[in-house]
């Protein structure tokens, strides 16, 4: 029977404190999306309230933030920061440099144009180190301090925490939108309050502890006992001593390899997790669900005049999906979830892939009217046109009548959207020249709201979450790092390609049979999760075992038994003679520890 959280207070309150890295990406995702719809970040982007920047603009000052992030999040970038200078402190400069990137996006508003376009640009890039370090950092820090029976529920932390913050980031913006829709600096108001939330998020985790792994891969192995007994106070102290030494047993044994550099990281077993953690990336960020995202808000409009409100529940409904995950992790494992959340989603993409090929239909071009013809009427704001030639047909009449050339030639047409979701249409809801308005059937554009609300479920009990808790349990603590940070490095770079013009173009030249490949991509997830090593209950010695043996490939040959709860300590991990010649040693040293742990605790 494992230790109860609420029986080892102090870990909770390190958790609370390391969690905090989450909200520094949570409120970068929730604010970008009101941001761009805007007036006021129209004005900082052009110089004009009326005047939208392109898709191409967005897409790049979008794509800004994940190629820094990219960059920061890689092996040479994390043995410097969460390898040289802690886990702790690096969460601590993430807080600053979050604050001072906000600061820099929120000032931009007051800017005359193209200062203000400038000033944006820059807080973007900025803000992609704090994000950088932020998930790299935060879900290895909480995988470290926490007890292995409860490790799935503290690290699934990590997304819950960023969900919620999407949320309330997203309904900061909603509100401002709502309520002050003409605002030509209304932008800086959704940004201003996360200043002081980075700066907070710095004051924590000064107040923190550092992780023991950090401190033992530093040397500092008294240190890394006391704030281990502190962090386990409440546990039996047998166990407690008996994880300790383990835990130091095995960075004792990788440390005797030598440092870890470029070369071994990139090589052998460490090279093999490291293609897991990139794969594994790449199925939750090609599982499909940000494709969706890009086409929600389109058939959200299509249903609701409140398509801003549908796309914020829909961060809602993900939150809710991260409880249920948090609370199942520790109990079903990381592999039922992941296998089930791949099926699940493999069979809803396939649902949406067969309503494209039967009723909701995709048009190839869909256009809308820039400059309407001098003494003719066009309605520049609801029409939408598959082609040149219908618009032409609906403004300027029939080829050969009076007016025509002149006309056809003052009319001029830009695509209507990055991915033609504007002319999306059900039944006889076709646009023509007569009726230039796509309708998609009321009942049709609700069922697919409701399926993008159940994928937003499922996505955030299995794999959103379970994905970063899987990556930084089964990085040896050495390699933690360099392994969890290139989890970080293909999350964000994944992230960069798919708001990239590439999969613009992917969607443009495929629409709803582009689904077909995330449900593909989902099936195969679906084997390769089967094919895991669980690691629920295990310690990353028992885990790294696990991985050895499966890959065939060992990493420091040192082995441990598993330490459960049901059988006597002398079976769970049978004394070497080396034990038996150290354990009165130990025996005398626990009294001692136990009272260095109080005292920690009372400092504290």
């Amino acid at each position: 029977m494992s230790t109860s959280l609420l029986k080892q207070p102090n870990t909770v309150k390190a958790v609370a404190g390391a969690v905090l890295g989450a909200v520094l990406f949570g409120a970068e995702i929730g604010y970008w999306g009101q941001a761009q719809s805007m007036v006021s970040f129209n004005r900082a982007m052009t110089g004009s309230v009326d005047i939208e920047p392109s898709a191409n603009e967005v897409t790049l000052m979008t794509c800004t933030l994940y190629i820094v992030g990219t960059i920061f999040a890689l092996p040479p970038v994390t043995r410097i920061f969460a390898g040289g200078l802690g886990r702790r402190k690096t969460i601590m400069i993430s807080g600053v440099l979050f604050a001072i990137a906000m600061a820099m996006q929120a000032a931009s508003a007051n800017l005359p144009h193209p200062a203000s376009r400038s000033l944006l640009y820059a807080g973007r890039a900025l803000l992609g180190v704090p994000v950088a370090f932020s998930v790299t950092t935060s879900p290895m820090f909480l995988s470290e301090i926490s007890p292995k029976e409860h490790r799935g529920l503290i690290t699934g932390m990590f997304q819950f925490t960023l969900a919620i913050t999407i949320v309330i980031a997203g309904g900061i913006g909603l509100a401002i939108h709502t309520y002050y829709p003409d605002s030509d600096n209304g932008y800086q108001y959704t940004v201003w309050w996360m200043v002081p939330l980075g700066l907070c998020v710095t004051l924590v985790m000064y107040f923190n502890y550092e992780s023991p792994q950090f401190l033992l891969i530093s040397g500092k192995d008294e240190e890394a006992k006391e704030v281990f007994l502190y962090l386990r106070k409440g546990v039996d102290e047998t166990k407690t001593h008996q994880e300790f030494e383990s835990l130091r047993d095995e960075i004792a044994e990788e440390k005797a390899q030598g440092e870890l550099n470029l070369k071994r990281l990139l090589s052998g077993y460490t090279l093999r997790l490291v293609m897991i953690v990139i794969f594994m990336q790449f199925l939750q960020q090609f599982s499909g669900m940000n494709i969706l995202n890009n086409f929600a808000p389109k058939l959200y409009a299509s249903v609701s005049s409140s398509a801003d409100l549908l796309a914020w529940i829909a961060t809602v409904v993900q939150f809710l999906g991260n409880i249920p995950s948090t609370l199942l992790v520790d109990r079903l494992g990381r592999r039922p979830l992941l296998i089930s959340g791949a099926v699940f989603l493999a069979v809803l993409w396939g649902i949406i892939g067969i309503l494209g090929a039967t009723i909701i239909h995709h048009p190839s071009h869909c256009y809308k009217i820039l400059d309407c013809p001098e003494g003719y009427e066009c309605d520049t704001d609801e029409a939408r046109y598959t082609s040149q030639s219908m618009a032409t047909e609906n403004i300027c009449g029939d080829v050969g009548s009076s007016g025509y050339t002149s006309c056809s030639e003052g009319l001029t047409l830009v695509p209507s959207d990055t991915f033609n979701l504007d002319c999306l249409y059900s039944g006889d809801g076709v646009p023509t020249a007569d009726n230039p308005y796509p309708t998609l059937a009321l009942p049709v554009g609700y069922a697919f709201v409701a399926l993008t609300f159940v994928i937003n479920f499922v996505f955030n009990v299995t794999i959103g979450p379970i994905i970063w808790t899987y990556n930084a349990e089964i990085a040896p603590s050495i390699a933690q790092d360099q392994i969890v940070g290139l989890s970080a490095a293909s999350n964000l770079c994944f992230n960069g390609i798919l708001v990239s013009p590439v999969i613009s173009s992917l969607i443009v030249a495929t629409g709803f049979e582009a689904f077909w490949l995330f449900a593909a991509i989902m099936a195969v997830g679906a084997a390769f999760f089967y094919w895991l090593v669980e690691t629920k209950d295990q310690s990353i010695a028992i885990v790294t075992e696990k991985w050895e043996e499966k890959l065939k490939c060992e990493y420091t040959g040192h082995h441990h038994a598993a330490i459960t709860s049901n059988e006597p300590l002398d079976k769970q991990h049978p004394p070497t003679s080396d034990d038996k010649e150290s354990s009165e040693e130990r025996l005398i040293d626990q009294d001692e520890d136990v009272v260095e742990g109080e005292n920690m605790e009372a400092d504290a």
